[in-house]
């Protein structure tokens, strides 16, 4: 797949840094000193090519120029391509396989019979306390039948009580 890449960067990388392209021929470069440039869009940043840095970290985390330094670069009238890592090459990328990868021999020859093999119970450790001997049983089952003080009958008490007073 590599053989068939031309250019400097691998393919995703490419699209990335030309869509900062993109995006950074629209925004305004002011150079502030040597190697800081001041670059407006939504808001201010500085970006420092030298240290290759920019305030929005993108250059930081991928490694490719961000919006803001391509910008940068085009307005020094300097290659872009310059200014990307070297691991982002097609170089790279193919080193990184030139190395022989060897398959795995057939997964089931190296499989354990299950004969040979011990399982043993997870390791526990007892509890502080008491152990509970039996369920705590619901509230339902030991309620107290409601009676009246007045007449001794059942379902209501004496404040709900709506019989007359008989003396």
């Amino acid at each position: 797949m590599a053989k068939k890449w031309n250019g400097y960067l691998w393919t995703k990388a490419k699209q990335v840094l030309k869509e900062n392209i993109k995006k950074g021929c629209t925004l305004d470069v002011k150079q502030s000193r040597d190697i800081i440039f001041e670059v407006q869009s939504h808001r201010t940043t500085h970006v420092d090519l030298e240290k290759k840095t920019c305030p929005c970290r993108a250059w930081d985390v991928i490694r490719i120029p961000c919006k803001h330094a391509c910008a940068v670069i085009i307005y020094m009238k300097k290659d872009v391509y310059q200014y990307r890592d070297w691991f982002m090459s097609v170089e790279a990328f193919k080193k990184s396989y030139d190395q022989v990868l060897f398959s795995i021999s057939d997964y089931e020859e190296q499989s354990v019979p299950r004969d040979e093999i011990d399982i043993l119970p997870p390791i526990t450790t007892k509890r502080k306390g008491r152990n509970r001997t039996r369920s705590i049983n619901n509230r339902a089952i030991y309620k107290c039948v409601v009676k009246c003080s007045r007449y001794k009958a059942e379902g209501h008490n004496r404040a709900t009580c709506n019989e007359p007073i008989g003396d």
